[in-house]
């Protein structure tokens, strides 16, 4: 097979893969672009768009089911087309990027929502000030902006934040630590996602001094018992995946992940740095990614 008709069969190989990802709409990565979810059956929208400094994206409201939205391919809205309200004012909501974590919610204005997107720190705007302000600009825990999203109204800001400390003038991590009504008792209440909650119950588990806990058990004993048993529940995964119920390839996905948890834990790493690390290879290949890994330790001998 010669060169050109090599390079025939790889582009034709190439769109046939985009096309089965265009069907499913699933993840599209690019570098140095915004990634975004492709919509089922959107052959005609572009798959991916810069964000620029002063346009957003946004979910495309459907026209043919009123109230309803679809992701709109990476469309991008402009800034006069946002409904701010009769003060001139539009909510806007800081979520942690990698953990999903909801940080805080504050109001922007037209000038704080264009220098947000400028300077890539979220500004926002204080209705007791009357004036802009940059979030962090006397604390130091600014939200470095990574992306921002208006919703299908047009109404509502999400701002897709690298947070620096906490958010909360309080001292928490976010602003919402008060719920409103019962569930499950935890020491110190705080909205956030499962991995976040489960983590925080570790370092819980780690420092306390009552009875031993299964958790506080394998800290305790150590990286062999904690690396015998994410191999054990890894193997377990695997069988599950080969011929068990999709039910049981779930549960011992999530034995696996609680162990290794457990792990970062016993090192003291975040599981956020591990989201880190995923967004870091977002829009690189596999291959290329891995060779340009740091070379491994030599084993002690």
């Amino acid at each position: 097979m010669n060169d050109d008709v090599q390079k025939a069969a790889k582009q034709q190989s190439e769109r046939q893969r985009e096309a089965d990802r265009d069907e499913r709409g699933e993840l599209v990565e690019q570098p140095g672009a915004l990634t975004h979810t492709r919509a089922r059956g959107s052959r005609n929208a572009p798959w991916t768009r810069r964000l620029g400094a002063g346009s957003l994206i946004f979910a495309r409201r459907r026209l043919d089911a009123p109230g309803r939205c679809d992701y709109g391919g990476g469309m991008s809205i402009k800034q006069e087309d946002l409904k701010f309200d009769s003060a001139g004012l539009i909510p806007a909501i800081a979520q942690d990027w990698l953990t999903g974590e909801v940080r805080m919610m504050a109001w922007m204005d037209r000038a704080s929502l264009q220098a947000t997107l400028e300077t890539k720190r979220a500004t926002f705007f204080s209705r007791s000030r009357q004036r802009a302000w940059v979030k962090g600009e006397e604390s130091g825990n600014f939200l470095h902006v990574r992306d921002v999203y208006a919703d299908c109204d047009g109404d509502t800001i999400l701002v897709l934040c690298e947070p620096v400390g906490p958010s909360c003038h309080t001292g928490r991590r976010n602003c919402f630590f008060q719920p409103l009504a019962e569930s499950t008792p935890e020491e110190e209440p705080l909205a956030a996602p499962i991995l976040a909650r489960l983590e925080r119950i570790l370092i819980d588990r780690q420092s306390s001094t009552e009875g031993k806990s299964y958790t506080k058990s394998l800290l305790s004993a150590g990286p062999p018992k904690i690396g015998a048993k994410v191999r054990e529940e890894a193997d377990e995964f695997a069988r599950a995946l080969e011929g068990e119920t999709d039910d049981r390839v779930v549960e011992e996905a999530a034995d696996v992940l609680y162990h290794l948890l457990v792990g970062l834990r016993l090192r003291d790493q975040s599981v956020r740095r591990v989201f880190a690390a995923l967004g870091r290879r977002l829009g690189v290949g596999g291959h290329e990614e891995k060779a340009a890994r740091a070379p491994k330790a030599p084993k002690a001998e």
